[in-house]
């Protein structure tokens, strides 16, 4: 009876032996996992495409300053003056953008700790990572919260990581993204208007910068001018897409990580770009109407109103790998 009893006491040991190993395997190999993925995420911000945004619209400011708008303020005072308000609100939004800090969900919470490595310690061989904890921040999900590469951590209602500002875009500065957009295409807009308007012969300075004209000043201005040209149709085209799109986004409360999901999820449905029926419902949780959906993105409320719904949440309590 004893060599029984001690045979089962010594099978039990080395059962809990085995599982205390396999649960400290499976602990290393997350925790390597994440040292990895964040390693490989967090330090992969590049910088150029900001560096190159900034020196375009530099650029462009400089070219309409020194050649255009002393023209402009002669004959047209009131366009200059327009323009010129225009470049500082589009230098305001920019800097605000930079300046504001991500929307970081705060970590060092002993509760959240204590129920991550509970969580993980209950996990057995072939389960997934638990749903309910973000694996790169070691945090609960809150509602529509996302990993920032960028941020390196859980921000609140992430849109995207931008590479054009070389930060991401979230609840904390998502309204001074979309001013900074809006005052870039009205920017480069005045900019058309002010060139029109010093220039209405488009053609007289294309030929300029076919020949050498005399004095040579010409011939380098009309050159400058239309490279100025060139750039800001590109800069617009571009803004007003994305301007048109992000003010959808404010009008029906829907990120681009959350439509990037559905297009990821239902590849071969349409995305849904109107209100109404079930399968906008699904593809938008979180619409409340245009006017309550633009207060609380202007309000920067979104995280705090998701919070407080009760219906399932479609898209901010998974696991997001397209952040």
């Amino acid at each position: 009876g004893c060599g029984v009893q001690g045979a089962d006491a010594s099978a039990k040991a080395g059962a809990g032996g085995e599982a205390a190993v396999m649960t400290a395997k499976l602990v290393e190999a997350f925790a390597t996992e994440d040292d990895d993925h964040r390693a490989d995420e967090c330090c992969a911000v590049d910088d150029v495409p900001a560096i190159m945004l900034m020196v375009a619209i530099a650029f462009l400011i400089v070219v309409e300053d020194s050649l255009l708008i002393p023209q402009c303020s002669v004959k047209h005072p009131g366009l200059a003056a327009c323009s010129v308000a225009a470049q500082l609100l589009l230098l305001a939004s920019y800097c605000r953008c930079l300046w504001l800090a991500p929307a970081m969900i705060p970590g060092a919470s002993a509760r959240d700790n204590a129920a991550y490595w509970d969580a993980l310690e209950r996990l057995t061989p072939g389960d997934g990572f638990p749903r309910e904890f973000e694996d790169r921040a070691e945090l609960r999900k809150a509602a529509r919260a996302k990993f920032s590469p960028m941020a390196g951590g859980i921000v609140r209602v992430l849109d995207h990581d931008c590479v054009w500002i070389g930060k991401c875009v979230d609840e904390g500065n998502h309204p001074e993204f979309l001013f900074f957009l809006f005052f870039a295409v009205l920017a480069i807009g005045l900019y058309f208007c002010v060139f029109l308007a010093v220039h209405p012969s488009i053609g007289k300075v294309l030929v300029s910068t076919l020949a050498p004209m005399t004095p040579v000043q010409i011939y380098a201005e009309a050159r400058v001018l239309c490279v100025a040209c060139l750039l800001a149709v590109s800069l617009i085209l571009s803004v007003l897409g994305l301007l048109s799109f992000q003010l959808w986004g404010a009008a029906f409360n829907v990120t681009t990580v959350e439509l990037m999901r559905w297009r990821r999820e239902h590849a071969l449905v349409p995305v849904p770009w109107c209100w109404g029926g079930e399968q906008w419902r699904h593809f938008a949780p979180y619409d409340r109407g245009v006017l309550r959906n633009l207060y609380s993105f202007l309000a920067k409320r979104r995280s705090q109103d998701a919070a407080a719904m009760l219906r399932p949440n479609e898209h901010g309590d998974d696991d997001d790998d397209d952040d």
